[in-house]
């Protein structure tokens, strides 16, 4: 009886609302993870980027549909309510999830109320050279024309992927035997700058890759992952660190500004990013997010 309260309450949520669907997605403020249970009764976060993120792409993409998107903390519950979702015991509930390695491990769920980022998470959006530029330039108005920041910038992108490049893999193969090379509480970890430009510790990643290798020992290893892409498939959290790294030292090198706090930082890059969706100026992830977003059932 529980469980039918709850799938009950997950179907009614979206008429007290008063919106067409609820959209539950991952993160939120103060890291707080909220139950299945819990956000069947209304428990939530609406604050944190997630909740910025597929906000901003249901405004632009379906503008017709009404939607309050809400965060529940982890990966888990959302999860649980995608298999809910899936199987039809709930309505009015739309799950939108980061990709991760779900495709790579086959653990893609097709349904039309299930959402999945392009790349591994929506931080990867932001890994993005041409929109890093642009960003630059919105914060600082200097003129394109006469500046070199496309070709530094461009420079620092193709070091940093072909460090990363095998990084990939590796993280993605520990995470089936249980661990993962990326540290996930500390994406910054593998990032360095020295007051320059931002680069890869590929020695400290090296070092870290033979403590875990040894730390895991053997594990049945999933055939068939195919070829990894650093932009789609790295973990999003320390490609949008990188980001942020890149444009904090743009804003050091060529102007007068103050330094830019992270948060903020990641809000202008997401808005955008927007923005180029908008403009059609990024014509691949546009059009996966409108075929995404136009499948979506109330």
């Amino acid at each position: 009886m529980t469980f039918r309260r709850t799938e009950a309450g997950l179907s009614n949520l979206h008429i007290f609302a008063g919106v067409d669907v609820i959209v539950f997605t991952e993160g939120g403020g103060g890291g707080v993870t909220y139950s299945v249970a819990a956000a069947a009764r209304g428990g939530h976060s609406a604050t944190g980027h997630d909740v910025m993120f597929w906000s901003a792409l249901f405004a632009l993409l379906r503008s017709d549909l009404r939607v309050h998107v809400r965060a529940l903390g982890s990966r888990k519950p959302l999860d649980e309510i995608a298999q809910l979702v899936k199987s039809d015991a709930v309505s009015g509930v739309v799950v939108a999830k980061d990709r991760d390695y779900d495709r790579k491990f086959g653990r893609f769920l097709r349904h039309p109320n299930v959402l999945y980022t392009y790349g591994y998470s929506w931080e990867n959006d932001l890994y993005d050279a041409r929109l890093v530029v642009r960003t630059f330039f919105f914060l600082s108005y200097l003129d394109p024309r006469r500046s070199k920041v496309k070709g530094d910038v461009r420079s620092i992108f193709d070091d940093c992927d072909r460090h990363l490049r095998w990084a990939v893999r590796a993280d993605a193969l520990m995470c089936v035997g249980g661990s993962s090379l990326f540290d996930r509480d500390n994406p910054r970890r593998f990032i360095g700058t020295n007051g320059h430009r931002p680069y890869i510790r590929i020695d400290q990643m090296r070092r870290q890759c033979r403590l875990k290798r040894s730390e895991i020992g053997k594990f049945h290893c999933i055939s068939g992952l195919g070829k990894f892409n650093v932009q789609r498939d790295c973990f999003g959290k320390l490609l949008s660190e990188l980001s942020y790294r890149i444009l904090f030292y743009l804003i050091k090198k060529h102007t007068h500004l103050p330094s830019l706090a992270k948060s903020y930082a990641i809000t202008i890059l997401m808005n955008q990013f927007f923005e180029m969706i908008r403009d059609n100026e990024n014509k691949i992830k546009r059009k996966y997010y409108l075929t995404e977003l136009k499948k979506v059932v109330s």
